[in-house]
């Protein structure tokens, strides 16, 4: 079985122990989070729950398409806390789901560097930011000889073929084509999207699977050889070079940048033991111990003793942060472009 569809059945599982333990009429003691498996500290939500009195119930997703189906689909499932992206929260605002939040509601909100209320002026309202990072290429190096370039994982050599992992995201998939093409990660030029969706095209029967990788899992198809390269975030990437035989690097045509949210729903009963979630999450020392575990960086800076892992956005040299790029809106039209291209490539 695939991890993609591993991850539905894991989604699939969630919605019926939650119905079937009356997740509809969850009390002031419990907290539903939305969010990416692996993506939170056990050891920090167990002291929440041991200081504060208050349960929090995870239900993962595997993909932004599933995300969005468990919020339209599975409506009777009140979700307090979601974890999104930048431009996900500008939607959300859009449709009316999201609750404001401000330092009266989480006063740790002061702790938040300043460079990322500038970076994203629009959504601090109504999204705290978690970790912040970047996509890179992860490598076998006791398998095939040095990467540098995007160029090596789309046109890959014949000796890749079906050794390849991709992530299984439209706008990472097509944008980090585009890229590899000399376009911008966000281009709305059709021309430049279909060249993209040909080249992704091309490079399928090389591709492996689609999806997440584990770094934490030692039957991971990185660690086993049935993967030789593929793509990763920086966290996974600084956990994946442990191993010496994996290496992990940012492509020099740039790469893309990302900064992950956490989100409170109006849909959810539970808003007050939200705030003092996020609030939990913002005291300085929580902060630096869940970017300890994720090995992301922390936009907590609260305190001068935080360390940020070798993978910090700061660390990409000036030349490479230029040439990269968070996503941006794109134009309904544009972005079903994107979505056609995705679907067209990852269809089994």
């Amino acid at each position: 079985m695939c991890l993609f569809k591993a991850g539905r059945m894991k989604i699939i599982l969630s919605f019926f122990l939650f119905l079937v333990h009356g997740v509809g009429i969850t009390t002031a003691k419990e907290l539903i989070l939305l969010n990416w498996e692996g993506y939170m500290d056990p050891k920090l939500i167990q002291q929440f729950e041991e200081r504060e009195g208050i349960q929090v119930k995870q239900l993962f997703f595997n993909d932004e398409h599933e995300r969005l189906e468990i919020l339209v689909k599975q409506a009777q499932i009140p979700v307090d806390l979601v974890m999104v992206g930048r431009i996900t929260v500008k939607k959300y605002v859009q449709f009316g789901w999201l609750e404001p939040i401000g330092v009266s509601n989480v006063p740790n909100l002061q702790y938040i560097a300043n460079r990322w209320r500038k970076a994203a002026p629009q959504i601090f309202d109504y999204a705290v930011p978690y970790m912040y990072g970047f996509t890179g290429i992860v490598f076998r190096n006791d398998k095939i000889q040095q990467i540098a370039s995007l160029k090596q994982l789309f046109q890959p050599p014949e000796l890749l073929r079906g050794k390849i992992h991709m992530m299984r995201d439209a706008r990472s998939l097509v944008g980090l084509a585009l890229l590899s093409l000399g376009y911008s990660y966000n281009s709305e030029n059709p021309a430049e999207i279909k060249q993209a969706h040909q080249l992704l095209k091309q490079q399928r029967p090389f591709v492996g699977f689609y999806g997440d990788m584990d770094s934490r899992n030692p039957e991971e198809k990185l660690y086993t050889g049935e993967v030789w390269i593929g793509m990763a975030y920086n966290g996974a990437g600084s956990r994946w070079i442990k191993n010496k035989n994996i290496s992990w690097v940012i492509p020099q045509e740039g790469t893309q940048l990302w900064m992950d949210n956490l989100v409170v729903m109006k849909r959810g009963n539970n808003k007050e033991s939200a705030y003092k979630f996020l609030n939990f999450l913002n005291e300085p020392q929580h902060a630096v111990q869940l970017s300890a575990y994720l090995g992301y960086s922390t936009p907590n800076q609260g305190t001068q003793e935080t360390t940020h892992p070798p993978s910090d956005l700061q660390s990409l040299p000036p030349e490479l942060l230029e040439k990269s790029h968070y996503e941006e809106p794109l134009p309904p039209q544009i972005q079903r472009l994107y979505n056609e291209a995705f679907a067209d490539v990852t269809r089994q």
